[in-house]
């Protein structure tokens, strides 16, 4: 009926009708054959292949006499809701480039290109609006104005390995690209324009990061000053003692996998309600260790404890899981040893989407 429609042309036709029939020509579903075709297309979307997005791309710039579709434009496209499954294939600029010319031209990505679809999925996830402001600024200006945010934002983007040992170097990398400054710029907007954004509540303690923002381990390392763009800080463990700020910060996954954590590790961590919460301390503590006296005293020692918490360790496209920064808690009570398990008060509200995945499954 529709051989040369893409995915959107499709899903708009079965929603509003084919208005695109010769005339006296008409076509009527049923709502039940309309959902299943629906459905279908949904599974259809699901097994996307590189090969049929450059097909569609190429089609659909012919069609809106167009160099270059945005994000959002492709993302209409293609009948997506995310971008991550378009990262899952190739990046925007890739794609392009394969639908005007038949290949990559821009080699000089090739080694990193596995790495970067993976960074961009990160990225999704980032909701600290000063801190992608503060990107965009340096992306448009082909300067650093800000070399935390920079520094934050690029360890998502690349991790440990990438292609300059310098924040300038790199940054000067990404600036001489066209393609690759496009995506970012593309993925910042869209992600600014979806996200719930944080920007202001923040504590001294934790510099910069804001209270329900989203971070990666390293980015809360490097805020806290213990990670540097060039050096990162050893840090696993579910307990992070910063000395010097006298402060313990919490990392929780909510649902652990047996595939991800021991069975010592397997800790019990869930909200109770919006204000409280249930954690676990590492298997050798007791209350009695100087570490358990540290939580249960942490007011009258001037100890600040901080909780990070994230759904589970990975993401559903296989990428590693920001945490969410729930800011400070005070002591309740605690029970049992080797685990302690401890009851924490929330100085502020577990956000309502936030408590739909943080409390424990029935």
């Amino acid at each position: 009926l529709c051989p040369h429609s893409s995915t959107k042309d499709v899903k708009k036709m079965l929603q509003q009708g084919f208005n695109y029939l010769p005339t006296g020509c008409s076509i009527t579903l049923e709502i039940d054959a309309a959902e299943k075709i629906l459905d279908n297309i949904k599974h259809s979307i699901a097994n996307l292949t590189r090969k049929k997005m450059v097909r569609e791309l190429k089609e659909a710039l012919r069609a809106h006499g167009k160099e270059h579709l945005s994000l959002s434009e492709l993302m209409a496209e293609f009948g997506l809701e995310s971008p991550e499954e378009l990262y899952t294939h190739a990046l925007p600029h890739v794609l392009h480039q394969l639908a005007k010319h038949g290949s990559n031209t821009d080699k000089q990505n090739t080694p990193y290109a596995e790495k970067l679809k993976s960074g961009f999925k990160r990225l999704l996830y980032q909701n600290d609006a000063d801190m992608l402001q503060a990107v965009s600024d340096s992306l448009n200006n082909d300067s650093i104005t800000d070399t935390h945010a920079l520094s934050s934002f690029y360890s998502v983007l690349w991790g440990a390995t990438r292609p300059a040992d310098t924040l300038d170097g790199l940054h000067q990398y990404v600036c001489n690209y066209d393609g690759l400054r496009q995506d970012l710029q593309d993925l910042i907007q869209w992600t600014t324009t979806r996200n719930g954004l944080f920007r202001t509540t923040h504590f001294n303690e934790t510099s910069k990061l804001k209270l329900h923002g989203n971070y990666t381990r390293e980015q809360v390392l490097q805020a806290l000053n213990l990670s540097t763009f060039n050096k990162a800080y050893p840090s696993r463990e579910g307990v992070l003692l910063v000395k010097d700020r006298n402060m313990y910060v919490f990392f929780a996954d909510i649902n652990k996998s047996e595939v991800d954590f021991s069975p010592t590790t397997m800790y019990d961590d869930y909200a109770i309600s919006d204000t409280l919460f249930h954690w676990q301390s590492q298997s050798t503590t007791t209350p009695q260790s100087n570490t358990g006296q540290n939580f249960i005293h942490h007011a009258e020692r001037n100890i600040t404890i901080m909780l990070f918490i994230r759904k589970r360790k990975k993401t559903e496209s296989g990428v590693s899981s920001p945490y969410t920064f729930m800011g400070p808690v005070q002591y309740v009570s605690h029970s049992g040893a080797r685990p302690m398990s401890i009851k924490w008060r929330l100085e502020h509200a577990i956000p309502a989407h936030i408590m739909a995945w943080s409390m424990k499954a029935c």
